[in-house]
This record gives structure tokens, C-alpha cells and sequence, in this order.
């Protein structure tokens, strides 16, 4: 049973372990020089250095921790307590202090041969904290690199959480509700992105949508429930959409559009159902229609474009036969009427080019006022 905790703090047992073995040890290196009145004075400079230097880290990491706290509000501080790199410097570090504590307090309760054997371990883990200390903080402070949690958010995202991210329960209190909106990442990621896009980081909001749009096509694959994975994750781009539309950038707001019309493809050519859709052309045509209403010519151009691809592939790909098409069946009537094919017929076939024409009509509507 204590494996699992040996894994998790590998120095600490480390210590302990030479710790046990030099205390009971009957042998001391020959080369070991005769205790001199320096032996307690030599324990308060190793705890006066290492204190001095633990302090200093624990401002670089408190630094680094305020810099992530930015743009993972909740996930920054688990990421903080649960690195392995920051737990094995203050296990070191605090190893040797307390062994040190430990010597000065029971001093003269233990043997020359236990004092010579421990004053020499206080030494060897004052080194190993020396060697070592450069190369932890360097590893905590690179993992507090706003991309570095990306990919495990983004792994992180499971069906669950999307259903939980559709449907609070309402019978949960307001503190609970919270507690699992802060710990989605999906929240973590949309509201990461938007404050990196305030602050000019334009390509960490654009690794989100790459990496979201990715996960997401991972989940439509194996989910039955297409609709409700699409709603789940279309919050994030909803939600960096939104930032982008407040700065008026063109540049983040074509990203969004791009994701969009990658997933929609995608979508067609796995021949998803036209009732699977909805959601997601919706947010395409909001998109576009916010593009008119703040004025970028740009993306709105561009969304012309993204509609004609996302129809000739629902056409090419995501079509019934024509023979099958009851409403093409206009003289001879032989079809037998399925309300399905037609309905995935009149969706692929009229759906946006419906959406090009709201577009137009806001664009004239704004034109007018």
C-alpha cells in the first residue's frame, strides 16, 4: 500500500530511507575528519543557505503561479500543487533542513559515529540541492508557460464533462455550480483564451480552436449524441468569437470561422444527419452576421466562400441519391416518400444558401441605418 505514495514522492523516501540506514550504520568512511567544535556552526550555515534559497524559489514560483493565475483562474493552482518537479524541490530542500534541525536538537544523544555519518549526509543533500536547484526551477518555471497546460486540457475534455457543461443540475447549490464550471476545461480553456487575446497573445487563443476542433472531431467520431458534443464545445468558440469581436479583430474572428467550416466539413464527409447540424450552422450564420454588424468586409467575404465549400461538400458527401429524393420526383411521383432523405435533401441543398441571404439582409439592414 505504500507503493502508490513512494511513486508520487520518490525524495522523500529517498531520505528517509538514507536516513534509517546511515543512523544504524556501524561503519564510517576512513576518510571522515575528527569532529571539531565548527560541527554545529557548519549545520546553521547549510540551514541559513538553504532557507535563504528556498525563500528566493518560492518567489520565482509565486511569480510564475501569478502569471498563470491569469489565464487559468482554477486550473492554475492545482497545476502549482500537483507539479512533480516543485514537490521534489521542497521535499529535497525540506529533507535537508529538518535533518539538520535534527542533528542540532539530539546532538548529544547520539554516538561520534552517527554524528560524523549524518553531519556528512546533511553535506552530501546540501549538494545534491545545489546540483539540482537550477534544473527544478527551470522546469517549474517553463511549466507555467501559458501553452504548456494546453494539451492536457484539452486531453482532459470528456463527454461527461460536455453533458455537465449542457445540463447543471439545478437541485446543486450555487457554490457547487461553481466548483464544476471552474473545473471544466472547456471553461478553463474558452475564458484562458479570451484574456490572452485582451492582452495581444494572439496565438495562444489560436491554439485553443486547433486543439478544441481536433478533440471535438475525436468525440463525434464515438459519441452517438453528435448534437450534443457539438453544443458542448461550441461555447468555446462562442466565447473567443465574442473577445475578438470586442477588439474588432479580423485575424481571431477568421479563425473561429475556419475551425467552424473544418468541422462542418468534416462533419459532411463522415455524413452526419441533417438534425446533427443545427447548433453549428447557427453559429456559423451568428458569426458571419456579427462580422456585418462590426464591419468585417474581410471575414464576411471569406464567409461566403467557407458556405459554398461546406455545401458542395454536404452535396458531394453528405447526400442521398437522387433516385431516393422524393421532392426531385416530380412527374412520374415512383419515389416512396421518406421524410429523412428529404429532409437531409432540403437541408444540404437550401440551408445555406439561407444563411447567405440573412447575411445579405443584415448587411443591407445595416447599410439602411
Amino acid at each position: 500500500f505504500l507503493w502508490p505514495w513512494i511513486k508520487q514522492n520518490p525524495v522523500a523516501f529517498e531520505i528517509g530511507l538514507l536516513f534509517t540506514l546511515v543512523y544504524f550504520s556501524s561503519v564510517s568512511p576512513p576518510y571522515i575528519p575528527v569532529i571539531t567544535e565548527s560541527f554545529t556552526s557548519s549545520l546553521d550555515l547549510v540551514a541559513g543557505v538553504l532557507a535563504a534559497i528556498l525563500g528566493t524559489a518560492v518567489a520565482i514560483m509565486l511569480i510564475s503561479f501569478e502569471f498563470m493565475r491569469r489565464y487559468y483562474p482554477s486550473y492554475s493552482l492545482k497545476a502549482l500543487l500537483n507539479n512533480f518537479n516543485l514537490r521534489e524541490l521542497f521535499q529535497l530542500f525540506l529533507g535537508t533542513l529538518l535533518l539538520s534541525g535534527f542533528i542540532s536538537i539530539y546532538e548529544k544523544n547520539l554516538s561520534d559515529m552517527q554524528r560524523i555519518n549524518l553531519m556528512w549526509l546533511v553535506f552530501y543533500l546540501y549538494g545534491v540541492a545545489l546540483i539540482f536547484l537550477f534544473t527544478y526551477l527551470k522546469k517549474i518555471i517553463l511549466a507555467s508557460d501559458l501553452n504548456k497546460p494546453l494539451p492536457e486540457l484539452i486531453k482532459a475534455i470528456t463527454y461527461d464533462q460536455i453533458y455537465r457543461e449542457r445540463y447543471i443540475h439545478e437541485s446543486k447549490s450555487e457554490v457547487d455550480q461553481a466548483e464544476e464550471v471552474e473545473g471544466n476545461p472547456l471553461y478553463v480553456l474558452a475564458e484562458g483564451a479570451s484574456v490572452a487575446l485582451k492582452d495581444g497573445k494572439r496565438i495562444y487563443p489560436q491554439l485553443v480552436l486547433i486543439g478544441v476542433t481536433k478533440r471535438l472531431k475525436e468525440e463525434i467520431a464515438k459519441t452517438h449524441d453528435k448534437r450534443d458534443a457539438i453544443k458542448g464545445f461550441l461555447f468555446v468558440y462562442q466565447n473567443i468569437a465574442s473577445a475578438a469581436f470586442r477588439l474588432k479583430d479580423t485575424k481571431i474572428v477568421g479563425e473561429v470561422l475556419d475551425n467552424l467550416e473544418d468541422l462542418e466539413v468534416s462533419i459532411a464527409i463522415n455524413k452526419a444527419k441533417w438534425s446533427e447540424l443545427s447548433e453549428l450552422d447557427d453559429a456559423i450564420a451568428e458569426l458571419l452576421k456579427a462580422s456585418v454588424r462590426h464591419g468585417l468586409e474581410g471575414v464576411i467575404l471569406d464567409g461566403y466562400y467557407s458556405l459554398s465549400r461546406i455545401m458542395r461538400n454536404h452535396l458531394e458527401h453528405n447526400c442521398p441519391e437522387e433516385r431516393k429524393i422524393w421532392m426531385l420526383d416530380i412527374h412520374n411521383k415512383t419515389i416512396q416518400h421518406d421524410s429523412d432523405i428529404d429532409l437531409q435533401w432540403e437541408h444540404h441543398s437550401m440551408k445555406y444558401l439561407h444563411i447567405l441571404r440573412t447575411v445579405a439582409d443584415e448587411a443591407v439592414l445595416r447599410k439602411l441605418t
